[in-house]
């Protein structure tokens, strides 16, 4: 066996295999990812494309109804104020009716004012037209009162003074005399009673009127007593009916009658 030359050294590689190797897997895991990145962006494209496609409608009903939603809640708002302006009016409205009703009360007020002061305006003409009557009364209860001392003092019976009154001349006067219960006809001399009540059942009374009332210059003169008002109304009724004229005079007294001032026929 031949002995190796001292120069004969055993040769060394320089070739980087490893390097390449791993130059070559980077590479292909930079592609590999490249790809799948790809891919995966178009997964998400066709998905979101798929989500388009899927809810597209839905989101334009959604948008429809939102603009439809605003149109109603516009629409609310101005019918909220329409309303607000109809209460208002109504509210004028209440006022002028409240207004028109306290004028017609205060114009109703007025008129019975008016008619209230029509009345005491009468009451005071009647008042002024029986001021004659109650002074010529009072200026003969002053002279019955004369009278009647008159009369105590010389002894003589006290009674009530019947005096003439009214405007009639010569006429042949026929007296009754009413009170609460009784007419007293003075009739020839006599007092014939009727009682409350008969007045219309009466001869006596009955034939008394329908004599007075075929005679122009007679009258019948009820001498009334203050309790005696009842009595006169019901016998001045039948005097009417019967078409005699009579009159009538106050007799304040409770005493007799004294007739002694009327000239006797």
């Amino acid at each position: 066996m031949a002995k190796p030359k001292p120069n004969d050294a055993e040769p060394v590689s320089l070739f980087p295999f490893l390097s390449i190797l791993a130059c070559l897997i980077g590479v292909l895991t930079f592609i590999i990812t490249g790809v799948a990145v790809s891919q995966m962006d178009q997964s998400e494209d066709l998905a979101n494309v798929e989500r388009a496609e899927k809810y597209g409608p839905l989101i334009q009903q959604i948008a429809a109804d939102k603009e439809e939603l605003d149109k109603l809640e516009s629409t609310r708002n101005i019918q909220q104020k329409l309303n607000e302006q109809i209460q208002q009016e109504q509210a004028k409205i209440d006022r002028a009716k409240k207004r028109i009703l306290q004028q017609q009360n205060r114009e109703q007020t007025r008129k019975e004012a008016q008619a209230i002061q029509q009345q005491l305006t009468q009451a005071n003409n009647q008042i002024k037209n029986i001021m004659p009557q109650i002074t010529e009364l009072r200026t003969k209860i002053e002279e019955d009162k004369v009278e009647l001392q008159k009369r105590v003092e010389a002894g003589k019976p006290a009674g009530t003074v019947v005096r003439p009154s009214g405007s009639g001349v010569n006429l042949k006067p026929h007296f009754v005399e009413c009170t609460h219960t009784h007419l007293i006809m003075y009739v020839g001399g006599k007092q014939i009673k009727v009682s409350y009540g008969k007045f219309g059942q009466d001869k006596n009374f009955i034939e008394l009127v329908d004599r007075v009332a075929k005679q122009d210059q007679e009258r019948i003169v009820f001498l009334l007593r203050p309790d005696g008002v009842r009595s006169f109304n019901s016998a001045a009724n039948i005097a009417r009916q019967r078409q005699c004229r009579y009159g009538k005079i106050p007799v304040p007294g409770e005493g007799p009658l004294d007739l002694s001032m009327f000239k006797k026929n």
